[in-house]
């Protein structure tokens, strides 16, 4: 086993057999993890914040690029021409340009590299628990990725573009609630997306356990598929379903029943086993009897 570990903080390799924390930043080892006392998270977020307005001035005093080519993954400017798929500039505009190049003819304006801003469609800002304001509109339309299955079946030209949003189109993210008579809200396809623990429905529960969905049918209670990701199959992206999400009056029932129906299942398995086992024991037995007479015999 390795006989030391590393603080996430500040990186120092300390002794795991001599220390509990670091010593260097003070960052207390846990298993699974490290902690700061409050005092040292203190100082550990007045550090980060330091070091990122030196970075800020030091980007400030960078000087501005002649050329295009120069501009091209500059860590303190940037151009429109070099932006990536999900890039927009913003703000922009000569009111928002620190300067400008002439290449080829044409005049391109320089920005600080802190306008660019990452582009996300609808279901993409939900993820990050932000929402599109109602009546934004998209500033960007991008072809969607698809398969050539999808291809073939798509025949709305709508269906193969992708809406893109930023940041300043978002708001917070309101969780949503069980209805009155006790439903839990599902998206489009059945399911709830449970991206993290605060998308889960209020007043609902995640249970991520195999099998669960059998219990909740068994007991016909209220829930619904928990979708959490998604993976390729066949060159498409398709989602991942863990476990359920019930109202949070009837979790304790379900885990209950769960761990019922799992100590049922290995008791048989269990069985089943020693059955098996017990059979092959016979069989064997039988063809010991059985060589044993030949050989009387002859």
């Amino acid at each position: 086993r390795n006989a030391t570990w590393e603080c996430h903080m500040c990186t120092f390799v300390n002794d795991a057999s001599a220390l509990k924390a670091c010593a260097v930043c003070g960052t207390e080892r846990l298993r699974g993890g490290t902690k700061l006392t409050s005092a040292k998270k203190v100082e550990a977020d007045t550090a980060e914040s330091k070091e990122d307005e030196e970075l800020e001035q030091r980007a400030q005093q960078e000087p501005i690029p002649q050329t295009l080519g120069e501009c091209k993954n500059h860590p303190a400017y940037a151009v429109e021409h070099f932006l990536g798929k999900f890039e927009v500039m913003h703000p922009k505009g000569p009111e928002h340009a620190v300067g400008h190049i002439i290449s080829k003819g044409r005049i391109y304006p320089v920005y600080r590299r802190g306008n660019v801003k990452t582009l996300r469609s609808r279901e993409r800002w939900i993820r990050e628990l932000r929402e599109v304001k109602e009546g934004e509109k998209a500033v960007k339309r991008v072809k969607r990725r698809r398969s050539s299955k999808s291809k073939m079946e798509a025949s709305d030209a709508a269906d193969s573009e992708l809406e893109l949003f930023g940041d300043w189109q978002t708001t917070q993210w309101k969780r949503p609630k069980t209805s009155i008579d006790g439903k839990i809200p599902r998206g489009k396809y059945g399911h709830v997306e449970v991206w993290t623990d605060s998308h889960v429905p209020k007043g609902c529960v995640h249970i991520n356990r195999p099998r669960c969905e059998i219990v909740a049918k068994k007991l016909g209670i209220e829930f619904a598929p928990a979708m959490t990701g998604f993976e390729m199959k066949s060159g498409r992206s398709v989602p991942v379903r863990s476990g359920i999400v019930v109202l949070r009056q009837d979790a304790d029932l379900v885990k209950s029943a769960w761990r019922e129906m799992e100590e049922e299942r290995r008791r048989r398995q269990r069985e089943a086993k020693d059955k098996a086992d017990r059979k092959l024991w016979r069989d064997l037995i039988r063809k010991v009897i059985i060589n044993q007479k030949i050989i009387s015999e002859e």
